[in-house]
C-alpha cells in the first residue's frame, strides 16, 4: 500500500510541474519577430478569419436562442398569475418576483454574450519586434519581503540575468523593506539593489521608478517577482 505523504507529494509534483508549463506557455511570444525598421509597435489579431466567423455564428446563435426563450417568457400565458390585478397574495408575489429575477438573469446573460463576443472578436497581440541594438535596458523587478518569500525572487533575479541582449542590461530590484536577506541575494548574484524606505521624496506616486527613470529613460522593462520568467529583451 502506497503510504498518502508519497501520493501527496507526487500530486504536488505534478500541479507544481502544470504551473512551470502554464508559466512557460505565458512567457512565449506573441507570434513570429517581425524584423521591420520601423519601431511603431503593430498589432495583428489574435484569431484568425475562420475562427472570427466560427465565433460569430456562435455568438449569434447564443443570441437568438436566448430571445427567443426570453420572449417565450414574456408571453402573457406564462407569466405568474395571468389576468390578476394587484398583488394577489404572497404566494403569487413571489412567483411573479422570481419569474422576474429569471428574466432579469437571460436578458443579463444576452448582455454578457454580445460583449465576450466583441472583446473576443476585437482580441489583438503586439506584434514582437527585433529589439534596437545598443541601447541601455533596466530590467526591475520588486519585493515586499514581508509579504513575499525571498527564494521566489531569486528566481526570478537568476533568470532575468541570463537575459542576451545587444546592449547593456542592468538588473534591479526595488526592496520595499530594505531586507538584509535580499541583499545578500543582490550581492551574490550581481544585481543593483534600491529600496526607498526611508527617502521621503521616492514615498510619492511613482516614487520608486523615479530613480531609475531617469538615467535609462530609453527601455524600463518591469517583471513580477512570482510571474513568468523573462527569457529575452
Amino acid at each position: 500500500m502506497i503510504h498518502p505523504d508519497i501520493i501527496w507529494r507526487v500530486n504536488t509534483e505534478r500541479r507544481n510541474a502544470q504551473v512551470r508549463r502554464g508559466y512557460a506557455d505565458c512567457a512565449a511570444i506573441a507570434g513570429p519577430v517581425s524584423r521591420e525598421d520601423d519601431a511603431l509597435v503593430t498589432f495583428r489579431p489574435v484569431a484568425t478569419v475562420g475562427e472570427r466567423f466560427v465565433m460569430a455564428l456562435l455568438a449569434l446563435f447564443n443570441a437568438g436562442t436566448a430571445i427567443a426563450f426570453i420572449g417565450w417568457l414574456l408571453l402573457p400565458a406564462h407569466v405568474p398569475g395571468p389576468g390578476v390585478v394587484g398583488p394577489g397574495g404572497w404566494r403569487l408575489g413571489v412567483a411573479r418576483l422570481a419569474f422576474c429575477v429569471v428574466v432579469i438573469v437571460e436578458a443579463t446573460r444576452l448582455v454578457q454574450n454580445f460583449a465576450v463576443w466583441v472583446f473576443a472578436f476585437a482580441m489583438k497581440d503586439p506584434v514582437p519586434k527585433t529589439p534596437v541594438a545598443g541601447l541601455r535596458v533596466a530590467v526591475v523587478t520588486t519585493i515586499v519581503p514581508s509579504r513575499e518569500p525571498v527564494h521566489v525572487v531569486e528566481r526570478t533575479l537568476e533568470a532575468m540575468l541570463r537575459i542576451t541582449y545587444a546592449g547593456n542590461v542592468d538588473v534591479w530590484i526595488l526592496d520595499e523593506g530594505d531586507d538584509p536577506a535580499v541583499r545578500e541575494v543582490c550581492a551574490r548574484l550581481g544585481v543593483r539593489h534600491f529600496s526607498r524606505k526611508g527617502i521621503a521624496r521616492y514615498n510619492q506616486e511613482r516614487g520608486q521608478l523615479q530613480l531609475l527613470a531617469r538615467p535609462f529613460r530609453k527601455i524600463l522593462r518591469c517583471c513580477g517577482a512570482d510571474g513568468p520568467r523573462p527569457r529575452a529583451a
